[in-house]
């Protein structure tokens, strides 16, 4: 059975029960597979592939329309009418598909949470919005992970209301048309390689820990040694160079290109 969300922000839990831990954040129109269910919840795999459970009430079977844009904003408010000033609706945040009905000027008619308008400057087309060159992507990654900057630190966090270090990497690439899976060791296996020299901006970088190296730790190179990240040592996302902070210089293994 395949149900897909429909409330702006939910989360995946680690047990059938929000007191459990977040594993992580999902948006308006994910669609989640359900293995098991369990008195208003159920245990999914989502469509990046993460498993977890999910509460019943914010799912439904009925899929939402195929989408034509993403959110490429942090957030954007969903109003009434193609002005700033008219009544406000909801909200949808970044990386959510919405399907654009119309477009009147500055302002896109998008189905989401809710049917109203939006300005036409937050979203992104997924047939023609991505840079056509690496260099282009690449600078469109790096401008994206710096509106983010100051958002505070979350733990299983994927939006602006709160967000960790691979949710922070896997949402910049989502509105960049490049999926990732969720965790960052995941992400790094997924990535090729790259040693730091050759880092460029737009590239992942890894952290790892412990006598087995396991990785727990990426973000978003800038080129050379500076990177955005989201991090708990600042809480939140912040830039930093690498070389500043020994604790993390100390646990650095490398990059991770997706271009």
């Amino acid at each position: 059975e395949q149900l897909y969300q429909k409330a702006n922000l939910c989360a995946m839990y680690k047990g059938p029960s929000f007191s459990t831990e977040q594993l992580q954040v999902t948006l308006f129109g994910w669609y989640v597979e359900v293995l098991v269910k369990q008195e208003g919840w159920a245990f999914v795999r989502g469509e990046d592939g993460y498993l977890g459970w999910v509460p019943l009430g914010f799912y439904s079977a009925e899929a939402p329309s195929k989408g034509t844009h993403v959110v490429c904003a942090p957030s954007t408010l969903i109003h009434a009418k193609a002005a700033a000033s008219a009544e406000i609706l909801d909200r949808v945040y970044a990386g959510t598909f919405v399907r654009v009905r119309e477009v009147k000027g500055s302002w896109a008619k998008i189905e989401a949470t809710a049917e109203g308008w939006v300005p036409l400057a937050d979203l992104r087309d997924l047939a023609t919005g991505f840079p056509e060159s690496a260099e282009e992507k690449r600078k469109q990654i790096v401008a994206d992970a710096k509106r983010f900057t100051g958002v505070p630190y979350e733990w299983g966090g994927g939006s602006v209301n709160g967000i960790d270090c691979s949710g922070f990497a896997q949402l910049i690439m989502r509105i960049n048309g490049i999926p990732l899976r969720r965790d960052a060791d995941m992400q790094y296996a997924d990535g090729v390689k790259v040693a730091q020299p050759e880092l460029k901006p737009g590239d992942l970088v890894y952290f790892a820990e412990g006598e087995r190296r396991k990785v727990t730790h990426t973000g978003i190179s800038l080129g050379g040694w500076e990177i955005i990240h989201a991090s708990r040592r600042q809480y939140g996302v912040h830039t930093e160079n690498m070389q500043d902070v020994p604790s993390l210089l100390d646990i650095f293994i490398g990059g991770a290109a997706y271009l």
